[in-house]
């Protein structure tokens, strides 16, 4: 497995919230970068906005080949991400 590196477009994809056209956390901020904060962003994301990044992740690990087992420098893969996006509800 490749070592962890920075962000990848599956990161941000998983991290958009689609009506808003924002991240739901501040990447920058090492403390707003774990699970916790995440999922609670995750939890406001509307419907609409939940199907459009199912399509959009999709796309990118299906179709374009996106790895979602590939960990950021915060150890954090796109699946852990997509895994918060049911529980921060």
């Amino acid at each position: 497995m490749p070592e962890s590196g920075g962000d990848t477009v599956l990161h941000h994809a998983l991290l958009m919230d689609y009506d808003l056209g924002t991240l739901v956390i501040d990447p920058e901020d090492e403390e707003q970068y774990r699970m916790g904060p995440i999922k609670r962003g995750l939890g406001k994301e509307s419907a609409n906005s939940l199907n459009i990044k199912t399509e959009i992740v999709h796309l990118l690990a299906q179709k374009a080949g996106a790895d979602p087992h590939l960990q950021n420098q915060h150890k954090i893969s796109a699946m852990d991400i997509a895994k918060g996006c049911n529980q921060g509800r």
